[in-house]
């Protein structure tokens, strides 16, 4: 086929199907406008504009998507594309058909060499109207390119041409430290979507309205999360909720499943902490293997380093820790508890790393797994405003504050703006709240600047302030993004709390100033602050309470564990045991086909959730497991109609790790004749372990329910 319009041949009008499915990409396309623009002004030129593109994301981030919309743009203004994907490049590469003027450049290995070939390709073209275009994807999933194209591919093509490189982690350090191509070269990090872009994807798709929620909280903007996701709630009726099944197929993109079982214990650390350092894996780790996981960890796309530890992305915090509630709840639980009584004493000792301490306790006490991902203001994060603070401060206050406490706003922000935190949007960081932490002193007490702040250090000094001692003021809550104030995850409980812990023992005392009618305020005594008694505040200014927290009574250690168990009971109750959802098909499924896939694994077979649904005895042994499994599947096959489905199921799991090619092999089968009786044969072995499932009930209390026989049905 030459010639004509891409969707049409050069029999008369008549469409291809690979005109089609292009335009339906097209349309389902959410614009990535940043790199977009960046990519017209490469192919529009200029002497100081970069002449190559290095993307970078985790899996799922649309890297693929994107760069064929690129390569899409440029044919559409005449250009030569040459597309390649590294990883699957040719076994051979070509020979170079000609010697190419300029450097005294040659193939340096294999892969040098199947590079080559896309370069030659576009050198050899005669008819590109604009610059060409080199489009290479994955180059991190194959040794060697990233260099190949450094060192031999890339000075071969013409001084116009414009490329574009796509991978997984971020882009080698040497683009960044040679000179040359620093100045040639500039590099984007493709973020999650907005919500608008992914409410766009889901609109698009179909997805019910009262099952958006879910969908956009899980997938965390992530296309492929999303797109699978809104797949499975079309039609749905009502909240939508992930399922088992879909959470596996989504860590096993992210992440290998062999790094999965290997590195199980500390990707569930990771899922649990806002921030991972070597100190907190040795809680469950010895030194030298926390320092080797750690090392580990940083080389994950899912990762990214801060200067305080590494953090996995949002997505892949949901999948490990939705996955190991389900997987293995008491492990779950064990580590959860070792994270928080590190952080718990990190938080006794005062400074900057009991803040950041502070912190990591608050996050322990959201709800986990899925959840904790319909949390919206977890989003929120401290906006480094500068000198634009106070004009960002006084628009917040614009919405809620009362005029006449406009003045004493305007005396703290003069006299302490560093006082001031405000939250934003971590997407667009759009300001939507704000706190000031007071430090009041004697030498240091407002007087009539603030009579609200005053009353609290009349308070104070009635109560007895000891030498040394400092009282806090928690001042100016301002927010208009919660819609469960004082949860864990509220930024303004996150900021009082993190000061608390800052102040450290020195503290003696401090007030939380709310107005009359406040929602918070019948929640205070919950978080052990109480109403002050009397005249609180001066007589012309009634609209303020103010309440206590004595910090010499009630020590900082007693009151992170009320706080722990106030929130622990609200987010993540415990259900009495006539309420605990037993597992569904689709649960004993992912469950079962999880089991197979590990079946050589002793930790992940040990760790089934067959045990607490009854399948097999809790804490089993390994080879128990096995056995129950092997003998299901042989009193299946007593069945005609079900040998061939259950020696597809044997010789692929049961015999020893196979891939399923070299099953049908061994089974003299054609490959789609065999993948059929592996999906008939799983199937009927799950449900025969459905049919052994026993009423759920909680250990330690009683159910109405006798526990059904674990035999056969």
């Amino acid at each position: 086929m030459s010639g004509g319009s891409p969707g049409s041949d050069a029999i008369g009008t008549t469409r291809s199907l690979a005109g089609r499915l292009q335009d339906a990409r097209r349309r389902g396309l959410v614009s990535r406008d940043a790199e977009i623009e960046v990519f017209d002004r490469m192919l529009a030129g200029g002497p100081d504009v970069p002449r190559i593109l290095l993307v970078h994301g985790p899996v799922g981030s649309g890297k693929s998507t994107l760069l064929g919309q690129l390569a899409d743009r440029a044919a559409d203004r005449g250009c030569l594309v040459v597309q390649v994907d590294a990883a699957r490049l040719p076994a051979e590469g070509p020979a170079v058909r000609r010697p190419v003027p300029g450097p005294d450049l040659a193939p340096t290995s294999s892969t040098d060499a199947r590079l080559w070939a896309a370069a030659h390709e576009m050198l050899d073209a005669r008819d590109a109207a604009g610059p060409r275009v080199l489009v290479v994807d994955a180059v991190d999933q194959e040794p060697g390119v990233e260099e190949a194209l450094r060192s031999s591919v890339l000075p071969l093509l013409p001084e116009d041409a414009v490329a574009v490189v796509a991978s997984r982690r971020r882009p080698d350090p040497e683009w960044s430290t040679d000179p040359g191509w620093h100045s040639l070269s500039t590099t984007r990090r493709l973020r999650g979507l907005s919500r608008a872009a992914a409410r766009s994807v889901v609109d698009r798709r179909g997805v019910p309205s009262a099952a958006q929620p879910g969908v956009l909280a899980f997938a965390s903007g992530n296309p492929l999360a999303l797109s699978l996701a809104a797949d499975d709630a079309r039609g749905h009726d009502g909240p939508w909720e992930p399922r088992a099944d879909l959470v596996n197929v989504l860590l096993d993109r992210i992440l290998d499943p062999a790094d999965q079982l290997s590195h199980r214990t500390v990707l569930a650390v990771a899922a649990q902490s806002r921030t991972v350092t070597v100190d907190l894996l040795t809680t469950v780790l010895d030194q030298e293997a926390a320092a080797r996981e750690f090392a580990w960890l940083n080389t994950l796309p899912c990762v990214v380093s801060g200067p305080t530890g590494l953090r996995l992305n949002r997505l892949t915090t949901i999948l490990l820790t939705t996955s190991h509630r389900w997987r293995d709840p008491v492990s779950h639980e064990r580590l959860r508890a070792a994270a928080w009584h590190y952080h718990r004493d990190r938080a006794l000792g005062g400074g900057a790393e009991a803040a950041d301490a502070a912190d990591e306790l608050l996050h322990l006490c959201r709800p986990s797994g899925w959840a904790a991902a319909v949390d919206g203001t977890g989003d929120l994060v401290p906006l480094d405003l500068g000198d634009r603070l106070p004009d960002v401060v006084r628009a917040l206050a614009d919405e809620s504050l009362p005029e006449a406490d406009r003045p004493r706003l305007e005396h703290w922000l003069r006299a302490r703006p560093g006082a001031f935190t405000v939250f934003g949007s971590a997407e667009d960081a759009t300001p939507v709240a704000c706190v000031a932490w007071l430090t009041l002193t004697a030498a240091g007490h407002p007087d009539d600047a603030d009579p609200v702040a005053a009353a609290a250090w009349a308070r104070a000094v009635d109560r007895g302030v000891p030498a040394g001692g400092t009282v806090g003021l928690v001042r100016f809550l301002l927010s208009s993004a919660p819609d469960d104030p004082l949860g864990p995850s509220d930024p303004l409980v996150r900021q009082w709390h993190r000061e608390i812990a800052r102040a450290g023992p020195a503290l003696a005392l401090s007030y939380i100033a709310l107005p009359l009618g406040s929602a918070m305020t019948d929640r205070m005594a919950e978080l052990g602050h109480h109403l002050c008694t009397g005249p609180a505040t001066p007589e012309d200014d009634q609209r303020w309470q103010l309440f206590e927290h004595d910090w010499s009574s009630s020590p900082l250690a007693g009151y992170i564990d009320l706080v722990h168990e106030l929130w622990t009971r609200r987010t993540d109750p415990v259900p009495p045991a006539d309420e605990v959802p037993g597992p569904d098909r689709e649960d004993v499924g992912a469950a079962v086909r999880d089991l197979l896939r590990h079946w050589s694994d002793d930790d992940a077979v040990a760790a089934t959730p067959l045990a607490r649904w009854g399948v097999v005895d809790p804490g089993p042994d390994p080879d128990d497991v096995r056995r129950l499994i092997r003998g299901i599947v042989k009193d299946m096959a007593d069945e005609p109609a079900r040998v061939k489905h259950c020696r597809a199921v044997a010789t692929t799991y049961l015999r020893g790790p196979s891939t399923q090619e070299a099953a049908a092999a061994r089974l003299g089968l054609p490959f789609s004749t065999f993948r059929r009786h592996l999906a008939k044969g799983t199937d009927a072995l799950v449900d025969a372990v459905c049919s052994r499932v026993r009423p759920t009930h909680r250990p330690g209390t009683s159910s109405s329910h006798a526990p059904a026989p674990a035999g056969p049905a």
